[in-house]
């Protein structure tokens, strides 16, 4: 399938204090480009009623353009559960961050051409339009050889495995996701050329970049967490991942080895059922179905695993309702979700903060897209810290041995973006 190129962006993430790229670079995906601030909000976990006042500042109103960007860290389920997480978070990102943006601009999907869906009478905006209209150098940035450095050895990663697979034989859990951390200190001189670096790199559906006062992300991911359009509300977990071939019959046999791997398709299905329960809770009487089951979708480092699940949206139901109902998500907690979340804190180095939460877009109609936060960089210029995550599931099926493979298969495109090498 063709694929767009990326427009040159980099003059506004060099200016603006705030601005937001959602990028797909297939034909028929959406991006979207945000930059300015005419409200924002931004919530620490030390403080009550959050979500409420969230639901509040992404409604439509008066005096209020209706589109809103922004993210939730993965620490939210803090507020949602009364899961206490006891670890440090090294990016510091806030809980919650989200704008409403000066102007956005639109491309790609069914849209013949791109748009300016908000900002007309902005002095900047046909500016901002046009830049997406100019492709990024083909030349791919060099690196800042930047070195992270991983929280745990391999031995720590293997132990905790083992610790895993003993609660599951316990019967505490029946999957986990376990995730480890690389950090270091200093700051990256230009995400955007960094992002640049990922996204060639990744080829993801659903990247972003994010510049947010002193935060920056980079994200290369691949995973939907909660579509919404119209009443209908889509969730796309991935479970299972191998590596690309180096010529097709070697990428064919590899797809079909995923494919028919036991282990990998327990964790999808048990990763569907939690994502089927969730949505059960704000869906309209018998619409939850999973459209798709154990599909193979091939990007530029990896395949993967992903299932499609669907529901209709019960009349009443409100954004905070949904969030409620189905954050964190499933493909990157366990289940039963609680008592996997409560592990998880008990068995992690490092709190997750951005890492496994979301990206999100959310339109004047209410309609949304919201990624998962993985294959990502998060760098907090003020203090210094740049913090990236991986991770995987963990079932009784699991071997340590090729679950810390696999961590190392889905770092290798965020380190070589920082240092020009695995």
């Amino acid at each position: 399938m063709a694929q767009r190129n990326l427009p040159d962006l980099s003059a506004w993430f060099e200016r603006e204090e705030h601005a937001f790229l959602l990028y797909d670079e297939q034909p028929q995906g959406r991006c979207l480009f945000a930059i300015g601030a005419r409200r924002s909000f931004t919530w620490g976990l030390e403080q009550p009623g959050c979500i409420e006042a969230w639901s509040r500042f992404v409604k439509p109103g008066a005096d209020r353009s209706g589109w809103t960007f922004g993210w939730m860290g993965y620490d939210l389920k803090n507020i949602l559960e009364e899961v206490n997480s006891r670890r440090t978070d090294s990016a510091g990102f806030p809980v919650m961050h989200w704008v409403e943006p000066r102007i956005v601009v639109a491309w790609g999907g069914d849209l013949e051409h791109p748009q300016l869906v908000l900002g007309e009478n902005e002095p900047d905006a046909h500016a901002a339009l046009e830049s997406v209209l100019h492709e990024a150098p083909s030349e791919t940035p060099s690196s800042e050889r930047i070195s992270l450095r991983p929280r745990w050895d391999r031995s720590t990663y293997l132990q905790r495995v083992q610790r895993v697979k003993k609660h599951i034989q316990r019967g505490d859990v029946y999957e986990l996701n376990l995730c480890q951390e690389y950090h270091g200190d200093g700051k990256i001189d230009s995400p955007w050329n960094a992002y640049v670096r990922l996204q060639r790199k990744t080829r993801a559906p659903y990247s972003a970049l994010i510049k947010a006062g002193e935060f920056d992300l980079l994200c290369g991911s691949p995973e939907l967490f909660l579509k919404k359009r119209g009443k209908r509300i889509t969730s796309s977990p991935i479970k299972g991942t191998i590596r690309r071939g180096q010529n097709e019959e070697e990428d064919a046999a590899l797809a079909h080895q995923l494919y028919h791997d036991t282990k990998e398709r327990a964790e999808n299905v048990m990763i569907c059922d939690l994502v089927r329960n969730d949505l059960s809770k704000i869906a309209a009487p018998g619409t939850v179905s999973v459209p798709e089951l154990f599909g193979i979708h091939r990007f530029q480092t990896v395949h993967q695993m992903i299932s499609s699940v669907q529901c209709d949206i019960a009349d009443g139901v409100e954004i905070s309702d949904i969030i409620k109902a189905t954050f964190p998500m499933g493909s990157m907690t366990g289940a039963p979700k609680i008592r996997a979340m409560q592990l998880i804190d008990e068995l992690e180095g490092t709190r997750r903060g951005i890492y496994s939460g979301s990206v999100c877009c959310i339109q004047p109609n209410g309609d949304f897209d919201m990624n998962v936060v993985i294959r990502s960089i998060a760098c907090n210029r003020r203090t210094k810290r740049i913090s990236m995550q991986v991770g995987g599931a963990i079932t009784a099926l699991s071997d340590p041995d090729r679950e810390y493979e696999e961590c190392l298969l889905k770092a290798e495109a965020m380190m070589e973006t920082l240092n020009g090498h695995a």
